[in-house]
């Protein structure tokens, strides 16, 4: 086994396209060319050029908080879900049509009236949904792949974060040209989107509007993004940079390279940086965003069946001195950290220290699917939109016939600043046992996956559990 082929799975969010899930020796790139998501797909008998593929999953999710009241149950749901893809190679030329649909039904197990029910957690979601989430044309030849209409997409900062039951999509454009064999040149334009828990597009963002089991924010209509792109691989070296322009929001540039340390070492010793930049832009409907982070990631492997990760990620938070009417509206119009950490202090005669520096992440929010290199099952520093430093280390096991994947991780998070102090830890588990033999194509067959957070913050509900309970059958 490589760093290569392993690094994501140890140490990237839970991403998992509307494809059969990859076989454990195999991840996509942390930041790849925009592109919808490609499937290994099966012929349909007597029809020519039709080809489908699908996915049915039962899951069941518990969230435990050490601290309870009225706002902060404990809540827990169970879903089962599915999509059915199908794509038709028009004439055998490189146009193609695709669709999927996606259904959820809970069969009774959440109760009456589950999306008003405060014990359920409407993450997965508990209810019922039923969507057409893909509707695309697709020009795709030696060079080109050009996607229109709704669909699944895979960018480092706008993705398909499959994190609990469906895939999140957008409707839009998605453009990418190979030039030679080592660069990629890619545009996105979406216009809307359709997040875990929902059955329609929109034109809002997970910072812009209230899905259900997720922060409600003020509710704003937005343009979507606007993405360019460019991608270098070589035998050794993936650098990529993303320029984002979330429409009303912020500006966001990303940057990342991974290099081989010593590709003939049985160790394979690898080493990757990250990049964020981030400004508000337009209206700024979600405030005032300035963000510097600054990512480092090292590992190794330890024998032939474990692999050591190790990342850092730091931001420098930023201040100010305003005045304000009461303590209730310090820092309107700024974008400030959130779940604890100290974002103001009162000065005396109306004036107010001010700190924040965060991530404004439209499309990850919540969904701890970012690709920051300390990012954990339950949290990191884009669902605090807070500035700090985070640190990971984790361990990811597999035996030599690859029918079981281990992950163990530790992350410690100092959210703390000038005007408090804030220190969360983290630690997870996440094992998949494979029921069929796993081979080089995407996995089709059965699977379980047990996934457990433990996280313990300084401020309310102190220590904080995730249960993922998952049984998925891929075709």
């Amino acid at each position: 086994m490589t760093v290569a082929v392993l690094l994501l799975a140890l140490t990237g969010p839970d991403v998992v396209a509307h494809a059969a899930p990859p076989p454990p020796e195999t991840a996509r790139p942390a930041a790849p060319a925009p592109t919808s998501t490609p499937r290994v797909l099966s012929p349909v008998p007597g029809v020519a050029g039709l080809e489908f593929g699908g996915q049915l999953r039962a899951y069941e999710f518990d969230r435990e908080n050490g601290v309870q009241n009225v706002s902060n149950p404990n809540r827990s749901a169970f879903n089962v879900g599915g999509f059915l893809h199908l794509d038709y190679d028009i004439a055998r030329s490189p146009l193609h049509i695709a669709t999927s649909y996606f259904g959820a039904y809970p069969f009774g197990a959440n109760g009456p009236k589950a999306q008003y029910n405060a014990g359920v957690d409407n993450t997965v979601p508990g209810f019922a949904l039923s969507t057409f989430d893909e509707a695309y044309l697709r020009y795709r030849d030696a060079h080109t792949n050009a996607t229109l209409g709704d669909q699944i997409i895979n960018t480092p900062w706008a993705l398909a974060a499959d994190t609990r039951l469906k895939a999140a999509a957008f409707e839009g454009l998605d453009v990418n040209y190979t030039l030679g064999s080592h660069l990629t040149l890619g545009v996105s334009r979406m216009i809307r989107f359709e997040g875990r828990t929902s059955s329609l597009f929109e034109r809002n963002t997970l910072l812009t509007s209230s899905p259900a089991g997720g922060t409600a924010y003020k509710a704003h209509d937005t343009s979507g993004f606007l993405l360019a792109d460019i991608t270098y691989r070589s035998s050794a070296v993936t650098a990529t940079a993303d320029d984002y322009r979330f429409y009303d929001i912020a500006n966001l540039f990303y940057a990342e390279a991974r290099a081989s340390l010593a590709p003939m070492s049985p160790y394979h010793p690898a080493a990757a940086v990250q990049y964020v930049n981030e400004h508000s832009t337009g209206r700024a409907v979600v405030g005032r965003v300035v963000n510097e982070t600054y990512g480092l990631q090292l590992s190794a492997n330890l024998n032939r069946n474990v692999l050591f990760a190790f990342g850092l990620d730091t931001a420098p938070m930023h201040y100010e001195t305003t005045t304000a009417t009461s303590a209730a509206v310090v820092g309107k119009g700024v974008f400030l950290p959130a779940g604890g950490t100290t974002a103001s202090v009162a000065l005396g005669g109306g004036r107010y220290r001010v700190a924040f520096g965060g991530i404004a992440s439209p499309y990850t929010e919540s969904y701890t699917a970012d690709p920051l290199y300390t990012t954990s099952i339950s949290q990191g520093m884009v669902e605090r939109q807070s500035p700090g430093t985070a640190y990971k280390a984790s361990l990811t096991f597999m035996p030599d016939n690859k029918r079981v994947r281990g992950i163990l991780s530790e992350a410690f998070y100092d959210y703390g600043n000038q005007l408090g102090s804030n220190r969360t830890y983290e630690t997870d588990v996440d094992v998949t046992y494979y029921f069929s033999p796993v081979a080089t194509t995407p996995y089709k067959g059965v699977s379980f996956r047990e996934r457990f957070a433990n996280r313990q913050q300084p401020t309310l509900p102190y220590d904080f559990k995730y249960i993922r309970t998952q049984l998925q059958y891929d075709f």
